[in-house]
């Protein structure tokens, strides 16, 4: 027999889908809107009020597909760096966005920009993405978990637990070691505007270091008020404003 308390349980369970179903659809309904409305301006040559529709739509929800609009439409305005930015951000979501990853290549190319070289890590870790990787982990530990403590409970064959369970640590090795080369990235920024001033000091009088073009990567090493201190690709060092940067990672 239902207790009274388990009854009011299940109740107050109900009573929150039943309020929070309707403003889900509503979110929904409201994200392909926008979405729907920048791609009809984008058709139109209106590229800004595209991106004003696809950043309303970035304020309920990321994809790649919308990072991938978006980076479209800051390229036609001539916005390099933005363009850049949102195309990373759309592989960092999908690595095996195909059209992400043709129009990244062509636009560095098209920009004098070199091509970023990933080490052997990097492309293991790009296979797939940040949250799939996340499961293949957790869903592999419980496999793990699972083979040490079934065989105590049924005769299972040696063989077959030996070898799940050894795949089982291959798997979650290989996601921990994803799960450290993303966290490393998670710093990577995008250079937005060309001939950004890399500073000595972070103050508005401090001598350059040297100039920067959109669309350039870099690391953000720490913070100082309204300055980064970055590291480049190539080596270079020193400070930049903090709205003359876009992180990958947000």
């Amino acid at each position: 027999m239902i207790s009274p308390k388990s009854i009011i349980h299940i109740a107050w369970i109900y009573l929150s889908i039943v309020m929070i179903w309707p403003y889900q659809c509503v979110f929904s309904g409201e994200k392909d809107s926008f979405f729907n409305q920048g791609n009809e301006k984008y058709s139109l040559g209106k590229y800004e009020m595209a991106i004003i529709h696809y950043e309303n739509c970035l304020k309920l929800s990321q994809s790649a597909a919308l990072h991938f609009n978006i980076g479209n439409a800051w390229y036609q305005i001539n916005k390099v760096g933005k363009a850049i930015l949102h195309y990373e951000k759309a592989l960092a979501l999908n690595p095996g966005h195909l059209e992400a990853q043709a129009n990244l290549k062509f636009v560095r190319e098209n920009s004098n920009l070199a091509l970023p070289k990933y080490g052997l890590v990097s492309k293991f870790t790009k296979a797939l993405s940040l949250s799939t990787w996340c499961w293949i982990g957790a869903v592999s530990f419980w496999i793990f978990i699972a083979l040490i403590t079934l065989p105590r409970l049924f005769v299972t064959s040696n063989v077959i637990t030996s070898t799940g369970m050894l795949l089982s640590l291959i798997l979650i090795l290989s996601a921990v070691v994803v799960m450290y080369d993303y966290q490393n990235k998670k710093n990577e920024v995008v250079i937005l505007n060309n001939d950004t001033t890399l500073r000595v000091a972070p103050t508005d009088i401090s001598p350059s270091n040297a100039y920067l073009q959109a669309g350039e990567l870099a690391s953000l090493e720490r913070t100082h008020q309204k300055y980064f201190f970055l590291k480049t690709a190539q080596g270079e060092i020193g400070w930049v404003l903090a709205e003359e940067i876009g992180k990958i990672w947000e």
